[in-house]
Formats: C-alpha cells, sequence, structure tokens
C-alpha cells in the first residue's frame, strides 16, 4: 500500500484513518487561538471604525452648529435690520424705554428717525432724556404744580421744603404714574398729552403705550402720533359744520336735508316760514316727495330717485281744511321747489336729499301784472296799429262814399218828379252819411280825433236798429222792446250809440244761433244816488238812461266773462268774430262817462246792462235848407287821384254852373296851374295823392300866384296843419263824402271871400 493512501474496505470504499490522540487537541488548540486572534482583530477594527464613525459625526455636529449659527447670527441681523428700517420708516414717533422701581418711566432706550425730525432733537440727545423732558412743562412743572398745591411762592427754599415733603408728588408726576400703572396692568392703554419741542412750541400727540419684557425688565413702547394736523383737520371741519349750520339756518332759502330712507334730519327757520309752521317736528309731516301739489311726473321722477325742479302752488285754506300739516299761512303761495339727491352708496342707494324752496309768490304777481302790462302795451301798439290802418280805412272808405253820394244827389235832382224813386235814394243819401259818421268813429277809437258829442235822443237810434236787426235776424228770434221813458236825450254821436246797439244786438243774436230765443230791449230811467256810487263804479250821482240788451242763449263761461270786454278777445270761431266788438262797446261808453256791465247764466242767457248821463236840454235838430244851392261861373281847377271821383266831382260842378278842369295827377295839375295861373279862380285839391299832397300843391301854387284860393277836400283830414294850410291861401277844409250843397257852399265862401 503505497504510503499516505488511505486503505480500502472490502467494497473498495476509502475508511478513515484513525487520528492520533496527540494530534487532536493541538489543532483544537490552534483553531481556538485562530479564533481568538481572529476576535481580537475584529474588536480591534470595530472601535477604531466606532472611534472614525465618533469623530466624524461630532465634526459633522460642530459643522451644522457652526452654520446654525451664521445663520442665526445672519437672521438676527436681517431681523435688526428689517426693525430698524420699519422703525425709521413709520409715520408716528416711537420711543422705548424701561419702567423703574417705582413704576414711573426710565431713560429712553430708542427712538425713530421720525421722532427726532418731530421734536427737533438729535438721537444722541434723545438716548439721554426721560419723557418727563418731553412733556409739556408750563402747566405740569414741578414748582408750578407745587406752588398750586400748596400756595408756595415758588422761590428755592419753598420748593426745597416741598420736595422734602414725600406725601405730595407734582401733577405730572401723578398722572404718568396712573398711566404707567395701566400700561403695566392691562398691557396697554392710549391717552392724549402735550409734548414740548426743542424749539419751544407745544406739540398735541395721542399716545398708544404697550408693555412688553425684555432683559428680566419692564419696557414699554410708545407710538405717538402727531395730533397738530389732525387738530387742525377737526377745527376745520368743525368751522365747516359751523358755518354750514349758520348757513342753513340763516339762508334766505327755504333748505331741508332728508336721510336716504327720506326721513327729516334738518329744516331751517326759512323754509319753516315759508310754510307758515312753528318747528321741525311739524315740519315733517310735509312729505315732500309725495304732497298732493307736486306734480304728478315730478313725483315719478322723485320716487325714482332723480334729481328735479318743478313750481307749484299750495292753497293753505285747504290744507287746513284735510289737517295736512298745522300752518299759520292763509291764501295761495306760488313756490319754486328744488330737489337734489346727494348721491350714491355703495349699494347704489342715496345717501340723502337736500331740498331748497323759494317763495316765489311775490314774483309771481309782479311777473303776472308786468305780462298784464305787457298785453296791455301790445293792445295799445295794436291799437296805434289800427289807428294808422284806420286813416287809410277812414280815406279809402269816404273816397267810396264820394262817389255814391254825389251820384245819388245828381239822381235826387233828375227824379225829383218821382216820390218813389226820390224816396228810395233819400235813403241811400241817409246811408251815406251814417257810413260817413262810421268812419269818423273808427278814427274816434284809434284815438286819432275826439268825439264831438251832442245832445240827442236815443230812441230813434235804438228803434232803427231793432228795424235793421229784425230784417237780419232768423225767424225763430223774437225782438221785444220795452220803452218806458219819453227822456231819453243824452250828449253823444249818433254813429256811437248806433254802433253800441249793433254789437250788443249781434252778440245777442250770435249766442242764440241755431236755437230758438228772445232779443229783449229795454230803455228806461234810473237814478244813481250817493249810496250806490259804489255799486256803480263811483259813477257821479244823477239821472241816466239804462239799456238793457238781453238774450236767451248759451250764456259766457266763468272763465272767460272777466276777458270780454278785452280788444282782440274772442269765443268764436276763426272767421266768424275779431274780437273787437264788445272792445269798441266799452270804449264808446267809457268815453260817454257811463257804465256796461255784464250779467250771464250758463244756458239760461246773457244781459248787457248800458247806463248813459242823461241831459234835461233839447235836442239839435239839423235845419232843413229851403234856399237853393248857390251856383257860379268860374274855372276851378280839380285834382284828386280818385278817377271815380274826378268824374263825378266833373259832373257836379259843371251841374252848379262852374266851369271845370280836372285832373287826377297833383304833378298834372301844378303844369296846368303854371302854364295859365289867371285862367283858374278856384283849386280844389284832395289831400293823400301820391305825387305831392294837397297842401304841397297849395304851397307850390301860393309861390306862383299869392292869394289864389284854395280847398283841401280828404277822407283823412285831422291831421292837417290847419294854421299852415291857411297861411297858403286854404280857405276851407272839407271831409269826404261831401254833398252837393256843402261843396257849393263852400266854394262860394272861398270865391266870395
Amino acid at each position: 500500500m503505497a504510503a499516505g493512501v488511505p486503505p480500502a474496505d472490502a467494497h473498495g470504499l476509502e475508511r478513515p484513518i484513525p487520528m492520533q490522540p496527540i494530534a487532536t487537541p493541538l489543532i483544537v488548540f490552534l483553531i481556538l487561538a485562530l479564533v481568538a486572534a481572529l476576535l481580537t482583530s475584529l474588536r480591534s477594527r470595530r472601535h477604531a471604525i466606532l472611534q472614525r464613525a465618533r469623530a466624524n459625526v461630532l465634526q459633522m455636529d460642530v459643522d451644522r452648529t457652526r452654520v446654525r449659527i451664521e445663520e442665526l447670527e445672519r437672521d438676527a441681523l436681517d431681523r435688526e435690520g428689517w426693525a430698524r428700517l420699519l422703525l425709521n420708516r413709520t409715520h408716528d414717533m416711537v420711543l422705548v424705554f424701561g419702567v423703574n422701581a417705582d413704576g414711573l418711566p426710565g431713560n429712553i432706550i430708542e427712538v425713530n428717525a421720525q421722532a427726532c425730525e418731530t421734536l427737533r432733537y438729535t438721537r444722541e440727545r434723545l438716548l439721554k432724556m426721560t419723557i418727563f423732558d418731553l412733556e409739556d412743562a408750563s402747566p405740569h412743572s414741578a414748582a408750578s404744580a407745587y406752588a398750586r398745591l400748596h400756595d408756595t411762592d415758588g422761590t428755592v427754599s419753598g420748593l426745597a421744603a416741598l420736595e422734602n415733603n414725600d406725601t405730595v408728588e407734582p401733577q405730572n408726576v401723578v398722572e404718568m404714574r396712573r398711566h404707567m400703572k395701566r400700561v403695566i396692568e392691562e398691557g396697554a392703554a392710549a391717552f392724549e398729552q402735550v409734548l414740548l419741542r426743542s424749539d419751544g412750541q407745544f406739540l398735541p400727540v395721542e399716545v398708544q403705550a404697550r408693555r412688553f419684557e425684555h432683559g428680566g425688565r419692564t419696557h414699554v413702547l410708545l407710538s405717538v402720533t402727531d395730533l397738530t394736523k389732525h387738530r387742525e383737520t377737526m377745527q376745520a371741519l368743525s368751522d365747516s359744520m359751523r358755518f354750514s349750520r349758520d348757513f342753513l339756518a340763516h339762508s334766505a332759502v327755504g333748505a331741508a336735508i332728508y336721510s336716504g330712507e327720506r326721513a327729516l334730519a334738518n329744516v331751517n327757520r326759512t323754509a319753516l316760514r315759508m310754510f307758515g309752521i312753528a318747528d321741525q317736528q311739524e315740519f315733517s309731516r310735509v312729505d315732500i316727495f309725495a304732497a298732493y301739489f307736486v306734480p304728478p311726473k315730478v313725483r315719478e321722477a322723485m320716487q325714482r330717485g332723480e334729481s328735479t325742479r318743478f313750481e307749484t302752488m299750495i292753497d293753505f285754506d285747504d290744507v287746513r281744511q284735510h289737517d295736512l300739516f298745522k300752518t299759520t299761512r292763509t291764501g295761495r303761495a306760488h313756490l319754486d321747489v328744488c330737489v337734489n339727491n346727494l348721491g350714491l352708496d355703495h349699494q347704489y342707494a342715496s345717501t340723502g336729499y337736500l331740498v331748497q324752496v323759494q317763495d316765489i309768490t311775490q314774483r309771481r304777481e309782479i311777473e303776472l301784472e308786468l305780462k298784464q302790462r305787457d298785453t296791455q302795451l301790445r293792445q295799445a301798439q295794436k291799437l296805434q296799429a289800427i289807428g294808422t290802418l284806420a286813416g287809410g280805412i277812414a280815406h279809402d272808405f269816404n273816397n267810396l262814399l264820394t262817389p255814391v253820394l254825389g251820384y245819388t244827389e245828381m239822381a235826387l235832382d233828375l227824379a225829383s218828379h218821382d216820390e218813389t224813386a226820390s224816396g228810395y235814394l233819400r235813403e241811400v243819401i241817409r246811408a251815406s252819411l251814417r257810413a260817413k259818421e262810421l268812419s269818423n268813429q273808427i278814427l274816434t277809437f284809434s284815438r286819432q280825433v275826439e268825439p264831438e258829442g251832442k245832445p240827442i235822443r236815443l230812441i230813434p237810434i235804438v228803434k232803427e236798429v231793432l228795424n235793421l236787426q229784425q230784417a237780419s235776424l232768423p225767424k225763430n228770434i223774437t225782438i221785444v222792446r220795452s220803452i218806458n221813458t219819453d227822456r231819453d236825450v243824452v250828449v253823444a254821436e249818433p254813429s256811437q250809440i248806433h254802433q253800441v246797439m249793433m254789437n250788443l244786438c249781434t252778440n245777442a243774436a250770435h249766442a242764440m244761433r241755431g236755437r230758438a230765443g228772445t232779443l229783449e230791449v229795454r230803455v228806461a230811467d234810473t237814478e244813481i244816488g250817493p249810496r250806490q256810487r259804489g255799486q256803480f263804479a263811483n259813477m257821479a250821482p244823477g239821472r241816466y238812461l239804462h239799456i238793457a240788451v238781453r238774450d236767451s242763449g248759451t250764456g259766457i263761461p266763468a272763465e272767460v266773462v272777466d276777458r270780454i270786454f278785452e280788444p282782440f278777445f274772442t269765443t268764436k270761431e276763426r272767421g266768424e268774430g275779431t274780437g273787437m266788438g264788445l272792445a269798441v262797446v266799452h270804449g264808446i261808453v267809457s268815453s260817454l262817462n257811463g257804465l256796461i256791465t255784464v250779467r250771464t247764466r250758463i244756458n239760461i242767457g246773457t244781459t248787457f246792462d248800458v247806463y248813459l248821463p242823461a241831459v234835461d236840454v233839447g235836442t239839435e235838430q239839423t235845419p232843413v235848407s229851403t234856399e237853393e244851392i248857390p251856383r257860379g261861373d268860374e274855372c276851378i281847377l280839380f285834382v284828386d287821384d280818385e278817377v271815380d271821383i274826378v268824374r263825378m266831382l266833373s259832373r257836379m260842378l259843371a251841374s252848379l254852373g262852374y266851369r271845370p278842369v280836372v285832373t287826377h295827377r297833383s304833378g298834372e295839375a301844378l303844369k296846368l296851374f303854371q302854364a295859365d295861373p289867371d285862367r283858374y279862380d278856384l283849386l280844389i285839391a284832395d289831400q293823400v295823392m301820391p305825387e305831392m299832397s294837397g297842401l304841397d300843391l297849395a304851397r307850390q301854387v301860393y309861390g306862383i300866384k299869392k292869394g289864389q284860393p284854395v280847398i283841401i277836400c280828404s277822407g283823412f283830414i285831422d291831421t292837417l296843419p290847419v294854421e299852415q294850410a291857411r297861411a297858403f291861401g286854404v280857405r276851407e277844409i272839407l271831409r269826404k263824402p261831401v254833398s252837393k250843397r256843402e261843396l257849393a257852399v263852400a266854394i262860394r265862401n272861398a270865391l266870395d271871400a
């Protein structure tokens, strides 16, 4: 068996070699030694590793601590910087001081820049002072306090005696102790104080004091606000409010202030006086936003919160009747009201209302008077224009009447053998003369000529007018006459009475148009005594003729009855009247020193009463001339711009025996006269002509042939300068239309003179 090879068993397997007894303990020992050495090495390595780990952790803690310290230092610096920055950027003064053991403030340990700037001290100076050094010492100093409390003379000895008295403290110390006690106990306090700046100026301030602990000691931080501007603002606000109150109280305009809910807040005396109300409480019953005297559209606008202005009229008698509010005013007042919305809040609701009221009653009365005067002025201007127009109308109207009257008179001469034709022609002549009087009456109304009244009988004119009306009235209107006097003489022109009666009867007929009715005219005597003068507008006592014209028509509405005598006022439809009829009647009656009144009832009728002064003298009778019309054979130059008048006068002059030379141009008449002045014995000229007037023609003729007789004949002669006309040879002035006899007499008078 080879050495070193383990023996095999019967099966060829290796068998373990049995250990020797000496080798086994050694191996075990070696193993144990090896294990022990290994453990020792491991323990040493573990210890070294732990040592190194502890050193690393310690180094890391040191590093972290250093970093943290650096961060804390930086944070502290940042906080101090921020604190200093914020402290110096505030608008309030900041002072910090510690609290002494006796509870009073110690030295100031911190201030901000605003405190230095406001108090006019440097920072270094303030850090050496206490809060007592900054107080207004004049009323609170120890010396003055001691002197007030103990009546000392303020000397050094007196002060020393007081300083040794522990029971007495100056007033400022007492006040400060009270404030400090409150701050320490409650942690905060607020109070007002007066500080003294370095320049000696007083500074009112508001102090906010807060307690805090630091370094084991109690400290106080003062936040001090300068109240100078605040007090100036408050004083300005107070002055403004006082001014507003005074302005509101003494304003000449009534004013009332309402809240946004329209509750009365204030009202001035002027508004109370305007409404006749005694106090503000009673005025609150006047709901200006919904009062009955406010126009509906204005009420709607105010309900929407709009500002508005309106005029209104208050009947205070109606106010008392319905007990709307207690008032001492009577009658009516016109008010101008202005309601102003004072603005909106953040919810778009009104913040309040200002109502201003002006009493414009007197102004409205003045305006009404001015309006009436303006109306009168316009009417006067209209009448002046009518006067100018009347002159032209009278001229043209008289020119139209001249050939009518002239031809009628010549026709009457031809028809003298026919009584019927003569009667008709005489009526035409009478109507023409009445038309002439009417033309004169137009001039009278326009005040261009004054009427020349004379005693006339009134009843014949009344009967004549009624006869004319009877022919023109509808058959369903009955005329009733009631004449109860024969003493019917008045001083007037016949055309005036005729026009009064015609206008009154025409108006009465118009009032009954379309219906059956009665026109009643009564004439009677009446006496007006001294006691009745007030009833008859202060007319002079005496006997009057009373003419009453009554109709059974529709009556006159009450709202217009006071205006019926105004010129150009009419209730008739356009084209049915001019509004001049009753105005003319009123003017005529007034010019005759009479009176006209009206009585009316709706759907019953109207009565006009005319009172005219009666006279007891006899009437002038126009004598009927029995003498023949004077004639002649002289040559007469006649000029008129109306061709019809020229033709008619040429024939009339020829019928009187004269030798007429006629023309319708004044320039041609002058040439004819210049060509042969000695041919013409008389010049008859119209006054109003295109080329030159009759008076100008007379002046030219007078310059050619002095002593040449001239007759001026015109439809409008009232403005002729008579004296000047006489100086140029004018012998007669005739008003158109001229009757044949009147013309013949005037010619003979001019020639024979």
